[in-house]
C-alpha cells in the first residue's frame, strides 16, 4: 500500500490464521470432551462411582483454550496498534474472542473464523489476493464510514 509495510498485514494474517485454527480445533476438541465426560459422570452417578480420572485432561484443554484466547486477544490488538485504526472486523473479532469461553460462542467464532479465512483463501486462489470476509466489510462503505482512524499507522 504505497510502498508502506504491507507484509506486516499479510504476517499479522497468517498469524491470526494460525491461532484461529488452532483455537477453533480445540473448541471443538473441548465440546467433544465435554460430551464424553457428561456421559461418563451419568454412567458414575448410576454405579455410585464419583472418582474423577477426567478431570486432568478437561483442565489441560481448558487451558489451551485459554492461552489460545490470550493469544488472539494480542494479536487483535497488536492488529489495531499497527494499523492505526479500529476497523468494523476489529470488533467482530473481539466478540468471537469474548465469546469462545461460552459453549454455544465457540461455534459462533469457529464459524466465523473459518468463513472469513476460507474466503481469504478462495479469493488468494482465484487470484483476487487474500482478501477475507472481514477485509470485505471493512473495505464496504458502510465499514469505511464505521473505521475510527487514531493515527497513521505501519499499513
Amino acid at each position: 500500500m504505497y510502498g508502506r509495510l504491507t507484509w506486516l498485514s499479510t504476517s499479522d494474517k497468517a498469524l491470526s490464521g494460525i491461532v484461529g485454527s488452532a483455537s477453533t480445533i480445540n473448541s471443538l476438541r473441548n465440546f467433544v470432551e465435554w460430551q464424553y465426560i457428561k456421559e461418563a459422570r451419568l454412567d458414575r452417578a448410576r454405579s455410585g462411582n464419583f472418582s474423577n480420572p477426567i478431570s486432568n485432561k478437561l483442565r489441560s484443554i481448558k487451558n489451551a483454550g485459554k492461552v489460545l484466547n490470550i493469544a488472539g486477544g494480542a494479536l487483535l490488538v497488536a492488529d489495531i496498534a499497527m494499523s492505526g485504526e479500529i476497523k468494523p472486523s476489529h470488533w467482530i473479532n473481539a466478540a468471537a474472542i469474548l465469546s469462545a469461553g461460552t459453549g454455544v460462542g465457540a461455534f459462533v467464532g469457529g464459524a466465523w473464523f473459518i468463513a472469513d479465512y476460507g474466503t481469504m483463501r478462495v479469493n488468494y486462489l482465484l487470484g483476487n489476493g487474500a482478501v477475507g470476509l472481514g477485509d470485505m466489510i471493512d473495505n464496504s462503505n458502510w465499514g469505511k464510514s464505521k473505521t475510527i482512524e487514531m493515527y497513521e499507522g505501519l499499513y
